[in-house]
């Protein structure tokens, strides 16, 4: 019976070690990227008067944590010509609803009035957001 015991003091430890690691590890990412002041978390937070990139994601998909590293490389250069956004789904799924998002990231680009321009499904680079941009008819090299 002590073994027993041993065992599942051992096995109870261990699944509380782990559980903490993984909550630390899945919600770093976010803790990091509300201190960031150039990517928002809300679209009610934005300036209005920018055109918007919507980043629609979750912070366990590879593929989103690589677009999270561009957007937070390409935010400060861009602060004063476009919005960034980064929602993440499992803390807002209602703009997975509002946007019918099935593949994640889904980025969204908003025209100044906060229309719906154009969206992209997977990750992107930053040649691939400038044109995006480009094509909504803002040139983000000038």
């Amino acid at each position: 019976m002590k073994n027993w015991v041993r065992f599942l003091i051992v096995g109870i430890i261990l699944v509380l070690v782990g559980g903490m690691y993984l909550y630390k590890n899945t919600y770093s990412a976010n803790a990091e990227l509300k201190k960031n002041s150039f990517i928002y978390t809300s679209t009610e937070e934005v300036n209005k008067e920018l055109p918007t990139l919507l980043m629609l994601s979750t912070t366990t998909w590879p593929s989103c944590r690589q677009m999270e590293s561009v957007l937070k490389e390409i935010a400060p250069k861009y602060k004063d010509k476009i919005n960034i956004v980064k929602v993440d789904l499992n803390e807002n799924p209602e703009y997975a609803y509002a946007f019918q998002v099935s593949v994640v990231p889904t980025t969204i680009y908003m025209k100044k009035d906060k229309q719906v321009f154009k969206g992209y499904t997977g990750a992107m680079d930053e040649a691939s957001i400038k044109d995006a941009f480009k094509e909504m008819g803002v040139n983000l090299d000038e």
